[in-house]
């Protein structure tokens, strides 16, 4: 079972009764359970056993532990958990051993293994309690969690080490009980808390406990808000007042004191207390939700209206920001109505600030008063040009629904007659608004009017380019370009031709035009948006962060800040993918503040709420995420980004019926935001996002594809990753094609898209015509296209040339796997042993041995494509070489030359083998590529034949991994005891890897035998190596031992790592999950086993692996068969003698 990452004690302490208590639909039974002081909380708690004394024991078990005593001083958990698990392996009964084991794994954020450890070592020990408590709490099992934190308190202290422990206890119970609503008991406990605190010294400790002493606010706090939970309104304003005054700087006292206050009848104070956080320096967001604390129990909705007036009174006219939030907190309390009345009668201040004047229009349109939000959008981009940009991107988003055509038709009839100052803002705002009613052609007509109107007003510029972009007529973009220079703004006309440049595949002079727009006029927006999609797109990331750096530096927007939040997952991705932990956590940082930054300028943009959300996905807070989406939906239900944003979180919540329901829900979502914004990008980028994770290829190509129309800046990736798993592979290629020349990547994909299209000779002249990001890569490529195209003969001759030129390294390899594949097509077999033989005697042993990779990687993206299933199969032993003599006997496999094939391969292999200790790896790798090569071309005699040498030579253990993998596949029962065989041969070779230690646990778990033991096992097999496919292993044998619900509990977690792409772990959900009397959720999952496993046997090029999944897809339908018909599914056997 996958650890769940343990909480920091800071952020323990930080989210003490940060949450609801989530009281029982009983309330008498609730409240009840409030008032039940700790003393009364059952099953009481009572002092443990002591473990015995453990026996001196071996000395080297001895000095582990010391080393491991070490390893923890240093914070290197790691290290400790390899020594102390060599500890347990000698002494696996030492209680001593698995008490400082579990500990180690809970540093090392590995809580599964730790529980397994620390309940051998259970007894008179507050840390052990203490652990053990955590990872329950971890789980969701508050009760275990709750008896283990109180059982803390009640063993032996020791020193200030245990009493610290104990102490921790009482901060973790405190939080426990909250949840659970003891809230009596969680006074109790705090008070206990606080006069431990000030007895002790933890100055020293550097704990959260420290902290605590010195700021006696928090304490006062929390206990304000169990009092406040209590409805002891006067007691919890007593304590909170106190809180508050201690530190002013704290919205969460304000927030409770406000409360308290106002539930205690005591409204005149409550409301100084929101006035004076409103004129102090607390952040607009903290000011919010005081007072909605304050005021949202009593329905107060008059509430900010009354401080509105009491501000006015005390400080003159209110600023902007303080309008927005008091309209923002009357929307929330339920007056939507007086929330646009309050900003409305503000127009003037209102329009002097952007967020609030879009958020007054947002709100007039809602109500069906269109004509006040062009009024006030118009007065906004006459105080602010600049703000035309965030003007765009809010109508963007605006639904449908609030905008009615004919009436919008007469407001833009009505600017046409406008000859005011005025008249071109609203002329482009309403042809904004037209656009969004879905009316495309009369907004173009009131673009064009607003740049005669205006020859020099950027914004309709702008607009009317992305219409005609948006309809590909780059003519008519250039024309307007060729308009705006003519009216003396060159630097808009160079920006325009910077676009259809890019749009139309001549990227390098569309980079060049916009840097250029950007070097004149640093504060261009567009250009500077326009270039960070386009290196976005080219995968230049960090020139993109630097470009949109520059417009969040100048004037963020809702688009802008969109983009900061896609291309922080790209940066952090490569990050990660490179190795570079501290980068990627500091650009996730960074996007984190930003965020952060523009929601506490402006708390009533529900976009920001969006992307705070979005950003939760991103970090797997996926219930977090679904609280704020639900706190947008009630306060604006209709917003198309909250509707695509939710469905993002259904579709990846964890929950326990994880099948296809869930992605029906995500999809309904999604076309409600179709509904009231059918041209909504993010709708269908998020729509193609959870196709793909449902396997559905073909629907999820095409939801990119309209995607990409609406917004063609977006990247190409993921429409051409599912066009190809489509098997729409001319498709594919034909969305490569203007970008085909960008990168080796992108010359790769469109070749291979090409030849699987069965367009090899568009390919060869393609290869031979296109420019070169890479010579190496298109030589290689256009060896194999000729080879694909039938002209196999000038593909050896151009190989032959080619492998004659200079270059090392990289290129020579590739240089030679392209010439010996294309010796092998055209059938020249003598000339490829002989070259293979050279090829390998030139380079020293140790170069094939640690060469990275495939020999062959080229050659498995090209050599085999436009080939069916079928011919693939049969190039097998060709796409596993890593050697050229490897890839010399794969084509002689191919060619049917079986016997020359196999006298080179051991020719090679015995003579490396007597060769030393250098060579020996490599001829143990090279066994083991033999075994596979000849498994894939269905020679199963020879591999069988293997046996008894493997077993009785020592020569590692790839090749016996190898052939058990192999043989155990085909079913026999002979092949199944051989694979065992070779399995314990192999684990007696390396007693700790996990991988061994995997395949023979699940051997003997599939066959219901050594269940004890294949637990064992895979407990130390997670713990150094915690894989999905582990965990899976794990969990089955917990199910063949009859432990059903620890078993679902670890498939889900194995689900959750694995992302939805093992369709065994559906399968063992689904059989698990009908043992547990829940039969829906049984065919949910088989269900999702059935469609993935069936859709990877259709893509799979390999006989053994496509049959595989068959049989896991006709399993599981026979399965949801057996249910739909009332009779019971052939789900999988217990072990050998273990009952029901």
């Amino acid at each position: 079972m996958a650890a769940r990452r343990a909480l920091p004690a800071w952020l323990l302490l930080a989210a003490v009764m940060a949450g609801g208590c989530g009281a029982p639909t009983d309330q008498d039974a609730f409240r009840a359970r409030a008032r039940m002081p700790l003393a009364a909380v059952t099953p009481v708690a009572i002092r443990p056993p002591g473990l015995p004394a453990a026996p001196p024991g071996d000395p080297q078990v001895r000095r582990l532990l010391e080393q491991a005593a070490e390893r923890m001083a240093a914070q290197r958990p790691d290290e400790a958990v390899a020594l102390l698990a060599d500890a347990a392996a000698r002494e696996p009964d030492n209680a001593v051993v698995r008490r400082e084991l579990g500990l180690a794994c809970m540093g090392a954020d590995d809580l599964a293994a730790a529980r397994e450890h620390l309940l051998i070592a259970d007894g008179d020990d507050p840390s052990v309690q203490m652990a053990l408590g955590r990872i329950a709490e971890q789980s969701g099992r508050l009760d275990e969690a709750n008896l283990r934190y109180r059982t803390a308190l009640e063993c032996t202290i020791d020193d200030d080490r245990d009493a610290l422990m104990a102490d921790q206890a009482r901060l973790m119970l405190t939080r426990v009980l909250y949840e659970q609503g003891y809230l009596a008991a969680a006074l109790d406990v705090l008070a206990a808390l606080e006069s431990h605190l000030y007895e002790r010294d933890y100055s020293t400790a550097g704990h959260a406990l420290s902290a605590l002493a010195y700021r006696p606010e928090q304490l006062a706090l929390q206990r304000a808000r169990i009092l406040l939970e209590l409805k002891r309104y006067a007691d919890a304003a007593d304590v909170a007042d106190a809180a508050w005054r201690l530190n002013k700087s704290d919205p969460a006292a304000a927030g409770v004191l406000a409360a308290a206050l106002a539930g205690a009848g005591r409204g005149d104070r409550a409301d100084a207390v929101c006035l004076e956080i409103l004129a102090g320096p607390l952040q607009p967001h903290h000011v919010l939700n005081a007072i909605l604390a304050a005021y949202d129990g009593a329905g107060d909705t008059g509430a900010p209206r009354r401080l509105l007036g009491r501000y006015q009174a005390r400080h003159g006219a209110p600023p902007a920001t303080t309008l927005a939030l008091l309209a923002w907190a009357t929307r929330a309390l339920g007056d939507t109505g007086g929330a646009v009345d309050l900003l409305a009668a503000n127009v003037d201040a209102v329009t002097d600030r952007t967020s609030p004047a879009l958020t007054l229009a947002d709100w007039l349109a809602e109500q069906g008063r269109p004509d006040e939000a062009v009024e006030v959008l118009a007065r906004l981009l006459m105080h602010d040009p600049q703000a035309r940009h965030r003007v765009r991107s809010r109508l963007g988003r605006t639904p449908r629904a609030y905008l009615d055509p004919d009436r919008i038709g007469r407001l833009a009839d009505a600017a046409m007659n406008d000859s005011s100052p005025s008249g071109p803002l609203r002329l482009l705002v309403t042809g904004l608004m037209l656009e969004r009613c879905g009316r495309p052609g009369m907004a173009v007509v009131h673009y064009r009017l607003a740049t005669e109107a205006a020859p020099t007003l950027r914004g309709a510029y702008e607009a009317l380019a992305a219409r005609w972009l948006a309809d590909k007529e780059y003519g008519a973009v250039g024309a307007l370009a060729d308009r705006a220079e003519a009216a003396g703004d060159p630097v808009t006309a160079e920006c325009l031709r910077g676009m259809v440049d890019l749009l139309s595949g001549r990227r390098d002079e569309g980079l060049r035009r916009l840097t250029a727009v950007t070097e004149a006029e640093p504060a261009h927006i567009p250009a500077q948006l326009w270039l960070t999609r386009a290196f976005m797109n080219a995968n230049r990331l960090e020139e993109a962060h630097l470009h949109l750096q520059d417009v969040l530096d100048l004037q963020p927007n809702d688009e802008a800040l969109e983009l900061l939040f896609h291309l922080g997952a790209l940066r952090i991705r490569q990050a990660q993918q490179q190795g570079r932990t501290d980068e990627a956590r500091e650009v996730a940082t960074q996007v984190g503040q930003a965020i952060a930054a523009a929601i506490r300028q402006d708390p009533a943009n529900p976009q920001m709420w969006t992307l705070l959300a979005m950003a939760q996905v991103q970090e797997g807070h996926y219930r977090l995420a679904g609280d704020t989406v639900q706190r947008l939906l009630s306060l604006a239900p209709n917003l198309t980004g909250t509707r695509v944003i939710k469905a993002r979180v259904e579709a990846r919540l964890p929950a326990e019926a994880v099948g296809p329901r869930r992605f029906a829900r995500a999809i309904v979502d999604l076309d409600v935001a179709a509904q009231s914004s059918p041209e909504n990008a993010d709708a269908w980028m998020v729509r193609g996002q959870l196709l793909t994770a449902a396997g559905r290829h073909g629907q999820a190509a095409d939801a990119y594809r309209r995607g990409r129309e609406l917004r063609p800046g977006d990247d190409i990736r993921p429409l051409v990753e599912a066009l190809r798993l489509s098997g729409r592979f001319a498709e594919a290629a034909e969305a490569l094609a203007p970008t085909a020349a960008d990168s080796p990547l992108s010359q790769v994909l469109y070749v291979d898209s090409l030849l699987r299209a069965g367009q090899a000779d568009r390919a060869v002249q393609w290869l031979e015509g296109a420019p070169a990001p890479n010579p190496v890569v298109t030589q290689a490529a256009l060896v194999h296209a000729l080879a694909a195209a039938g002209r196999a003969g000038e593909a050896a001759e151009r190989a032959q040339q080619w492998a004659g030129q200079d270059g090392d390294g990289g290129q020579a390899l590739l240089r030679d796997a392209t010439r010996l594949s294309a010796l092998g097509l055209a059938g020249r077999h003598e000339e490829l042993q002989t070259a293979a033989g050279e090829r390998f005697d030139a380079r020293p042993a140790s170069d094939w041995a640690g060469a990275p990779g495939r020999y062959t990687d080229l050659f498995l993206a090209l050599g085999a494509a436009g080939l069916t299933p079928g011919q693939q199969q049969q190039w097998g032993p060709v796409t596993l070489a890593t050697n050229p003599v490897e890839l010399a006997a794969g084509w002689l496999i191919v060619a049917g030359r079986l016997d020359e094939a196999s006298a080179l391969m051991r020719d090679r292999i015995d003579r490396l083998a007597s060769g030393g200790e250098g060579q020996a790896g490599l001829a143990s790798s090279m066994r083991c590529q033999w075994i596979r090569q000849l498994a894939v071309a269905r020679q199963d005699d020879r591999v069988r034949a293997l046996y008894p040498a493997l077993v009785a030579e020592d020569g590692g253990n790839a090749p016996l991994l190898a052939l058990a993998s192999l043989v155990y596949n085909r079913g026999t029962a002979e092949d199944d005891r051989i694979a065992e065989g070779l399995l314990s041969r192999a684990l007696a070779l390396s007693p700790d890897d996990p991988n061994i230690q995997n395949n023979l646990a699940y051997l003997w778990a599939d066959r219901g035998e050594n269940l004890d033991r294949a637990e064992q096992l895979l407990s130390q097999a997670v713990t150094a190596d915690p894989q999905p496919h582990i965990q899976d292993s794990w969990a089955w044998v917990r199910y063949k031992k009859g432990e059903f619900r620890p078993a679902l509990a670890m498939l889900l977690e194995a689900l959750d790592s694995a992302e939805g792409n093992d369709p065994t772990l559906y399968d063992h959900t689904g059989d698990t999950l009908w043992r547990l009397d829940r039969p829906d959720d049984a065919v949910a999952m088989w269900a999702e086993a059935e469609d993935l496993a069936a859709a990877m046997a259709e893509r799979s090029p390999w006989d053994a692996e496509r049959q595989s999944n068959r049989d896991i897809a006709e399993n599981a339908s026979a399965k949801i068969k057996a249910v739909r018909n009332g009779r019971r599914p052939n789900v999988a056997p217990l072990g050998i003698g273990v009952r029901p």
